[in-house]
């Protein structure tokens, strides 16, 4: 994470807006913030820590945190933090708005946070977790980023398992963490080798020579089936010659029978093409002519039926057209006075307006009056708004005065809050220094606790156990090397005693007069007993035992005394430690102390100070009210004074609707001029409506009635013209058609004279067959082709016959043979074919073998270097390695 720039207003100290530029300071890779105590250093640190992860050092959740923050003179509070973040350092950008209430003014509520990255020359919203795009948590950023003062200890004192876990999170180092995947691989990896184990064991054995015995059995089965199948072809041929033959009488006895037939046919098929020669005959002769003259006689038929219905409907027409023309008469005299009811409608139309009128001037008049009582209402009360609003301003402007008087309780706030702050560290300090006191005095406990374990105080003097560890551990060793010659010595003294044991048992061996072993002398005055010397030696091992065990003793207490030693060294330098900082820290409230220059306050006094933080809060309050007051009465006074001149437009514009009512009320009754006034004075509108519209009905009756009559006559006459006309013209093509049809008739009896024929009626029958002619044609031409092609195949089948005979019982035995060499061949291709695919199945399995082999191999050489590499990276040891590397890097 790089920084770029850094923004704060109306934090802590920062009332104003102040932007630190980190461009400039970090080109040379390393800056300082300097200041003295109270400065504002931390809370640059504190509004990076807040703006990236919502948490600071200094406040926590419990405490009445956005209310603190803030400055008491800022209304507002404001950070932003640009830097640079993330794998591709990608600009993002960290807001933090917050906002003081101005009714209530200690309930600060929680701030809004946005985050944005940039995108080009534009920044738009994102939603990031800090945590992940930092690769720190907050107390890992809290720990290595901004480390608060007299926390770098904390760091430095932590465990190894800790450190090296703040690493591993700090440096990503998880991925260093490969057991569990390299368990998975070797578990994956052993799987595969039980699976091609299997796969082996499934392939069974496959060699070359196997395969080569099964290639020569498929060879020589190959030839044999040659041989089956030349012998099969030859015994086809001969079945297919026997076939043609049979197939041949076969074909010969259908063709004689079919002949037969054919001939007793042609009898029926010479007698239809007699018929047909007589029905194309008068076909040609009579047939067009006779349908003419049939059909001219239908169509003359049908103008007759024409023109007797034409003349009934123009009679018809013609007395409905006579009584409309004296309807329309009747109805005339009526349309025409039709516009003196229109005159007199419109009349009452204009007396209705004109009542409309008189209503609406009396609202307008009612409408006056209360606009003229409610404007003057408007001005006392925009008087009195007025008032009120200069009363709020001068009140303002005292309070503004006191309020400067008070400017430097922010700086005494700023001053509490770091004596606090100070105070905090020093009872921390305190409590450290106590419990390190406690520890110490702990470890004093155990050293007693550890002398009566091993019974120190029995073999040694008293005092040792109040000696300092120091002096005791010396004792201890000093003793401890008494004990150690006192074992030398021991066996010294044991060695001596074993060589008396031996001579005690020489001497038990002794007689008088013969030489001792030893020295030779034959004369023994004083014998050695060997009871007195077992004694003396049992003696000195049992003392030699007991010197042995408290040495022992010795170095098990020198041990946990070492222990024990190492851990009040490393607490004394701890305690040492955390006195010397409680003296800087003393020190520092000492200066602290002597930086309060307002004498008007005691420091001491904070319920003073608390009294004048309230009343500075309250004055706060009262000029917030009071600017609310302020903006709300100017709201009303401006709200007053556009009702008033809003009234006063409206005044005006009811005046002149007032006026424009009366104009047009005299306008309409100089309109009026075809009925009398006086006579509707009595009446209501709904009356005068009901009278208007009754003339306006009357009105529309008459003109629809004349207009349907006039109408009704116009299309009856064009429809009895148009009729005439018709029936004129049906009748001249009735009288056309008449002569059309005596001409045919007169025709048909000249061409009837000239044939044989002595009536009509034999035609007619004779057409009336309606046989289909070319049906009949293709019927008789078929049947005499089918007869010559019949006869032809029938020579050639004889000739084919000449001098051959078909014996059904050899070609029977012939068919049975093949059917049996046919199962012979079936059954070696079907033998051939298992062998065939034997052979391939061998390949292939001898082929897979191979591979799987290779595999298999390679398999087992992986799964020794995955235990290597298991053992390896067990425990995390290959994590603690890296943060031990990384470590050694940073420091």
């Amino acid at each position: 994470m790089i920084p770029l720039r850094l923004t704060v207003k109306g934090l802590y100290s920062y009332r104003q807006e102040q932007t630190v530029d980190f461009t400039r300071l970090t080109e040379a890779q390393l800056f300082g913030i300097f200041g003295p105590v109270g400065s504002g250093k931390s809370t640059l640190l504190e509004a990076i820590s807040f703006a990236l992860y919502g948490e600071t050092e200094r406040l926590h959740r419990r405490d009445n945190r956005y209310y603190n923050m803030m400055n008491l003179k800022a209304s507002e509070l404001y950070i932003e933090f640009v830097c640079r973040a993330g794998k591709d350092g990608q600009e993002y950008r960290f807001v933090v708005q917050g906002k003081r209430p101005k009714k209530n003014y200690a309930e600060v509520k929680a701030f809004k946070r946005a985050q944005y990255r940039r995108a080009g020359k534009e920044w738009e919203p994102v939603e990031v977790n800090p945590a992940e795009l930092l690769g720190l948590s907050y107390e890992n950023f809290r720990r290595t980023i901004i480390i608060p003062q007299g926390k770098f200890q904390e760091f430095l004192q932590l465990n190894s398992a800790d450190r090296t876990r703040m690493l591993r999170e700090i440096f990503h180092l998880e991925r260093f963490e490969l057991y569990e995947n390299t368990r998975q691989v070797e578990q994956r990896n052993t799987e595969e080798i039980n699976r091609l184990e299997g796969r082996l064991r499934e392939l069974g054995e496959a060699n070359p020579e196997v395969i080569r015995e099964k290639e020569a059995e498929a060879a020589a089965l190959k030839k044999t089936l040659q041989k089956l199948q030349r012998r099969l072809r030859q015994k086809e041929q001969q079945e297919a010659d026997l076939r043609r033959l049979k197939d041949i009488g076969e074909n010969l006895a259908r063709q004689e029978e079919r002949l037969r037939q054919l001939q007793e046919q042609a009898p029926a098929f010479e007698e239809r093409r007699k018929r047909l020669a007589t029905y194309e005959e008068c076909r040609l002769k009579f047939g067009e002519l006779l349908n003419r003259y049939r059909e001219e006689r239908r169509r003359l038929t049908v103008l007759k039926k024409e023109v007797e219905e034409k003349q009934r409907q123009e009679q018809q027409l013609s007395r409905r057209w006579q009584e409309a023309q004296k309807a329309l008469e009747q109805i005339k005299a009526e349309y025409e006075g039709r516009e003196r009811l229109q005159q007199e409608a419109e009349d009452l139309t204009r007396l209705l307006e004109i009542r409309d009128l008189e209503t609406r001037m009396e609202k307008f008049r009612q409408d006056i009056e209360q606009r003229q009582k409610e404007l003057r209402r408007r001005r006392e009360t925009l008087k009195a708004v007025t008032a009120d609003l200069q009363a709020a301003s001068e009140q303002r402007k005292q309070l503004r005065q006191k309020q400067q008087e008070m400017k430097k309780l922010e700086q005494i706030r700023e001053w509490l809050r770091e004596r606090h702050r100070l105070q905090e560290r020093i009872e921390e300090l305190q409590a450290e220094a106590g419990k390190r006191n406690r520890d110490l005095q702990a470890l004093e406990q155990h050293k007693r606790r550890l002398i009566a374990e091993h019974r120190l105080t029995d073999w040694a003097p008293e005092e040792m156990a109040a000696l300092p560890l120091p002096e005791l551990i010396r004792r201890v060793e000093e003793l401890r090397g008494e004990l150690e010659a006192g074992v030398e010595q021991l066996d010294q003294e044991l060695e001596h005693l074993q060589v008396q044991a031996e001579l005690s048992r020489l001497a038990s061996t002794l007689k008088e007069g013969e030489p001792c072993p030893v020295c030779g002398s034959t004369e023994h005055p004083r014998v050695l007993r060997r009871e007195e010397v077992e004694e003396t030696l049992a003696r000195t091992r049992q003392k030699r035992a007991a010197l042995q065990e408290r040495r022992q003793q010795a170095d098990q207490i020198r041990a946990r005394l070492g222990e024990l030693f190492s851990k009040a060294e490393l607490l004394e330098n701890q305690h040492r430690e955390v006195r010397r900082r409680l003296e800087e820290m003393e020190a520092e409230m000492q200066n602290h102390r002597a930086r309060f220059v307002w004498k008007e306050f005691d420091p001491d006094d904070e319920e003073a100070l608390q009294a004048a933080f309230e009343e500075a809060r309250q004055i706060e309050e009262e000029l917030n009210a009071l600017e609310q007051k302020q903006e709300h009465l100017a709201e009303q006074q401006e709200e007053a004074r556009n009702q008033q001149e809003a009234l006063q437009d409206a005044l005006n514009r009811l005046k002149q609707q007032r006026g424009e009512a009366e104009t047009r009320r005299q306008t309409l009754l100089e309109q009026m001029q075809h009925l009398d006034l006086g006579a509707y004075r009595d009446q209501d509108k709904a009356a005068i409506q009901r009278e208007r519209e009754e003339r306006w009905r009357r009105k529309a009756e008459i003109e629809k009635a004349f207009q349907e009559r006039d109408r009704e006559v116009q299309e009856l006459g064009n429809r009895v013209a148009a009729l005439r006309g018709r029936l004129e013209q049906a009748q001249q093509q009735m009288q056309a058609q008449q002569k059309t049809v005596q001409q045919l008739q007169d025709r048909l009896s000249h061409q009837l004279k000239a044939s044989v024929y002595s009536r009509l009626e034999e035609v007619e029958e004779i057409l009336s067959r309606e046989l289909d002619v070319e049906g009949e044609k293709k019927a008789i031409a078929e049947f005499e082709s089918a007869l010559k092609s019949t006869r032809q195949l029938l020579n050639d089948l004889q000739k084919q016959m000449q001098g051959k005979t078909y014996d059904a019982g050899a070609h029977q035995r012939l068919q049975e043979e093949i059917a049996e060499l046919k199962e012979q061949q079936q059954e070696r291709q079907k033998t051939l074919g298992a062998l065939e695919q034997a052979v391939q199945d061998l390949k292939q399995r001898w082929e897979t073998r191979q591979k799987v082999e290779q595999q298999l191999e390679a398999l087992r050489k992986r799964a020794e270097n995955l235990k290597l590499l298991k053992s390896m990276f067990q425990g995390s040891k290959f994590v603690e390695f890296v943060a031990s590397v990384y470590l050694r890097e940073l420091c």
